[in-house]
């Protein structure tokens, strides 16, 4: 697909909804949260701070940022056509601490 300049217009995936977003922090809080027992979750991402972008005409997340102890993670809905929900989810369960 092309813009009216015939540039490609990359394919956005979803964003996230609220309940999705509510669903997300009950799995970090549960077991991502930044000083938390890491023998519980051996791959915690100690997430200390999260910047939700929340664009209020849809009540949609289209951007949210998620910083700790091991650096920021970004994610967005014009990353890719993946929805935004399960990048994160799949980058929470990732081994890697910090993904």
């Amino acid at each position: 697909m092309t813009d009216i300049n015939g540039l490609p217009v990359p394919e956005c995936g979803e964003p996230l909804s609220k309940a999705q977003f509510r669903e997300l922090m009950k799995i970090i809080e549960a077991g991502h949260r930044f000083a938390q027992y890491t023998g519980r979750a051996p791959h915690c991402k100690h997430i200390k701070y999260i910047t939700p972008i929340l664009d209020l005409r849809d009540s949609m997340v289209f951007r949210v940022s998620f910083r700790g102890l091991v650096g920021e993670k970004t994610f967005d809905f014009r990353d890719g056509p993946q929805p935004m929900f399960d990048r994160i989810k799949k980058w929470l369960e990732e081994d890697k601490p910090n993904g």
